[in-house]
């Protein structure tokens, strides 16, 4: 279980990096899919299912949530 709490933290660290720009325009194509993906480990980790994990993501995406919000209130 170790490898796991770290692969976990890790996720977490990740979503915290990615969501430190102002807007998600501002992120690469790359750092986008590694947000999404860091931000399945996440909602694995808390339990939410594949649309919970994603509908924060989509807010941000879509502009109805801004990045400051997601990491202050959705994660």
């Amino acid at each position: 279980m170790k490898n796991i709490d770290q692969f976990l933290i890790h996720g977490c660290e990740q979503v915290l990096r990615f969501s430190r720009v102002d807007k998600w325009s501002e992120l690469s194509e790359e750092r986008k899919v590694q947000l999404g993906f860091n931000m399945g480990v996440v909602a694995h980790a808390l339990g939410l299912t594949k649309e919970e994990s994603y509908l924060a993501l989509t807010s941000v995406r879509e502009g109805k949530t801004s990045m400051q919000d997601l990491r202050n209130h959705k994660l």
